[in-house]
C-alpha cells in the first residue's frame, strides 16, 4: 500500500461481496515483522549514540595520552641534553654516542607525538562523522518502519461490493 516498498503479509481480508462503506476496513496486514525490525533498528539508533560518545570519550583519553607522552619525552630530552653537555672526558665514545642517538630518537618520536596531537581532532571527527552518517541510515530505516505501521490497515475509497480480484 502506499508509496512504501516492502513486502507486506495480509492478516485479514474483507469477505468477498460483502457490501462496503468509503472508509471501511477491507484488509489489515501482518505487522509483526515490521515491529520487530522497528525495535531493531530504535536499538541500532541507541547504539550509535553510545558509539557517538564513547568516540568523543576516546579522542578525549588520546589527547591526554599524547600529552603525557609528550611531557615524558621533554622530560628525557633534557636529561639527555644535560648529559651530551657534560665535559666529553667523563664518559667513554659510546656513552657519548648513546646519548647523541638517544637525542635524535627522542626528536623523532616528540615529532610524531607533535603529528598525533595535531591530526587528532580530524581523526575524531571522521569517525564521530562516519557513526552519525549510520545513525541517519537507522533514522531514515525508522521513519519508513513507522509509515509502514500506519499503513497496517487497508481502507476502502468508494462504497460497493468487495469483490477479490486476480491481477495478470
Amino acid at each position: 500500500p502506499g508509496s512504501i516498498r516492502m513486502a507486506f503479509n495480509i492478516a485479514w481480508l474483507a469477505p468477498e461481496f460483502s457490501d462496503i462503506r468509503a472508509g471501511d476496513v477491507i484488509a489489515r496486514f501482518d505487522d509483526v515483522q515490521v515491529r520487530l525490525d522497528q525495535e531493531s533498528t530504535t536499538l541500532n539508533v541507541a547504539k550509535s549514540g553510545f558509539k557517538l560518545d564513547n568516540s568523543e570519550r576516546d579522542g578525549k583519553l588520546e589527547r591526554t595520552r599524547i600529552s603525557h607522552e609528550s611531557f615524558r619525552v621533554d622530560g628525557e630530552r633534557d636529561i639527555s641534553e644535560s648529559f651530551s653537555t657534560a665535559d666529553e672526558r667523563l664518559f667513554s665514545r659510546i656513552e657519548l654516542i648513546d646519548t647523541l642517538s638517544d637525542l635524535e630518537y627522542l626528536d623523532v618520536e616528540s615529532a610524531f607525538l607533535s603529528w598525533q596531537y595535531n591530526t587528532l581532532d580530524q581523526r575524531t571527527q571522521a569517525e564521530q562523522n562516519l557513526i552519525l552518517a549510520e545513525q541517519q541510515g537507522e533514522l531514515a530505516k525508522l521513519e519508513k518502519q513507522e509509515m509502514a505501521l500506519e499503513m497496517m490497515e487497508l481502507r476502502s475509497p468508494a462504497d460497493g461490493t468487495f469483490v477479490y480480484a486476480s491481477t495478470p
